[in-house]
């Protein structure tokens, strides 16, 4: 139980941060690229943001791989291991048919695929249910998207250089998605507040 309540905690906490970081990269790559690297590179956007896709759920798999290994049992952890890489490898021998673009879907087709299954042998295991889990990362994820579609559509009819657009849209997603995780009370929300608002009294003490 105090393993699975660490667990939950350091999921929620990841999510939160993670989940609207890649769909704001998202939102702005096309600016951020061509700062970065000029027009050039911009054939580079949506190989990008198919990443952010898949980076989404980077850190979840490591979590469920973590509870794995810490419960010792790292016979499972190797069939699980061996599975994802199968899968992998097929996936992107597929999708290297249509070049590519073909093959980044597939490796983040897979990343979600490896996600779900590590969440469904770390809940057998672990205790930390699969529906808890689900519960858990939601929350993030659909304000996430929420707060990402609303910016993207102010986005459009705003006419700035690259730099301004980016610190304009950043400042606003931060805002309006730091607004709706108070209004519904999120849990990572009341976690980050807490620490924060323990740093500064014992800054002041």
């Amino acid at each position: 139980p105090r393993l699975v309540r660490g667990v939950r905690s350091s999921l929620i906490a990841l999510t939160y941060l993670n989940f609207p970081l890649m769909i704001f990269l998202i939102i702005i790559a096309d600016h951020l690229i061509v700062f970065l690297f000029s027009e050039t590179w911009s054939a580079s956007i949506p190989y990008f943001q198919i990443l952010c896709v898949a980076g989404m759920v980077y850190t979840l798999n490591t979590v469920n791989n973590n509870i794995i290994k810490s419960l010792g049992r790292s016979d499972l952890y190797f069939w699980l291991l061996l599975t994802k890489r199968i899968i992998g490898i097929v996936l992107i021998i597929v999708g290297l048919q249509f070049e590519i673009i073909g093959m980044l879907i597939a490796i983040t087709i897979n990343s979600y695929i490896s996600f779900i299954i590590g969440m469904i042998v770390s809940s057998r295991i672990s205790g930390y249910t699969l529906s808890t889990q689900i519960s858990d990362i939601l929350p993030s994820y659909v304000l996430s998207i929420i707060v990402g579609v609303t910016v993207f559509t102010i986005g459009h009819y705003l006419y700035l250089s690259s730099l301004l657009y980016m610190i304009v849209l950043g400042l606003l997603y931060l805002a309006l998605y730091l607004l709706l995780s108070y209004v519904f009370r999120m849990k990572a929300y009341v976690m980050y507040y807490s620490l924060f608002m323990s740093f500064i009294v014992n800054k002041k003490m």
